[in-house]
């Protein structure tokens, strides 16, 4: 069975993620275990290791969801429920608002603003076009 049969993979450098949906609870929860079960000896069989203590899941949640638990895990080692976690740069929490990306910009952003806004007065407009 191959992992793109189950699930979604999205690799990007040394960072795998793999978006599994499924409308049954117990289907969910059984296709996640196979998945990983496939991820860890995808990884294996090309000499590379899939890091349980790094691996997470995250389940998405709307208003109505239910908040059943998951036991997703590989040879007794049980794989760690996120709240949030950081997706291409992108901070991303179970209820997929933007409060938690927000937060981490917002900072980033203002610092960024006020380097372009200090070198105004020491430099020509072209000067802060290229910072800008």
């Amino acid at each position: 069975m191959r992992i793109n049969s189950l699930s979604e993979p999205v690799l990007y450098a040394d960072d795998t993620s793999v978006i599994i949906s499924n409308r049954s609870f117990e289907d969910f929860s059984s296709v996640s275990n196979l998945v990983l079960s496939l991820m860890v000896e995808c990884f294996s069989a090309n000499n590379l290791v899939l890091n349980l203590d790094k691996t997470n899941i995250m389940k998405f949640l709307t208003k109505n969801s239910s908040h059943s638990t998951l036991h997703i895990g590989y040879n007794e080692k049980r794989i760690e429920k996120a709240e949030n976690t950081t997706f291409l740069g992108l901070q991303i929490d179970n209820h997929t608002n933007w409060k938690n990306h927000m937060e981490e910009m917002i900072p980033k952003l203002s610092r960024a603003r006020y380097a372009i806004r200090a070198m105004v007065h020491i430099s020509n407009i072209n000067t802060v076009k290229s910072i800008y």
